[in-house]
């Protein structure tokens, strides 16, 4: 969601109404830890709670990568997993982060040579 300090205030400076209209788009927003203002600029903290580790179903919903995949990259060593007794699968967060930022970039150009040759 993009929301502009002109949809926050109406097109006046920090004030008042700016603050009022701030908290409720952070009650929307929810896990907001403080607002402040001082007139001129508007500080929103978020409060993150993230899971300090993912089962593979968990890690397949909040990358919105497939099970499969995840199986895979465990298997071949390029995300790490631990065993948490003698079923249950996890991996930590960082490891979930890290596996992540391994993954190849795509270029702009190969995106659309890509849509191109999907259109073809």
């Amino acid at each position: 969601m993009n929301i502009s300090m002109d949809d926050l205030t109406g097109g006046e400076t920090c004030n008042k109404k700016a603050d009022d209209n701030l908290r409720q788009v952070a009650q929307l927003l929810g896990n907001v830890a403080k607002i402040r203002s001082d007139g001129y600029e508007v500080v929103v903290e978020l409060k993150l709670a993230l899971p300090l580790a993912y089962s593979v179903a968990g890690l397949e919903s909040a990358s919105t990568l497939s099970r499969s995949t995840i199986y895979e990259d465990i298997k071949s060593g390029a995300l790490i997993a631990r065993r948490a007794g003698d079923r249950r699968t996890v991996v930590t967060l960082i490891d979930a982060l890290a596996w992540l930022q391994a993954l190849p970039k795509v270029r702009a150009r190969e995106r659309r040579e890509k849509r191109r040759a999907e259109d073809a």
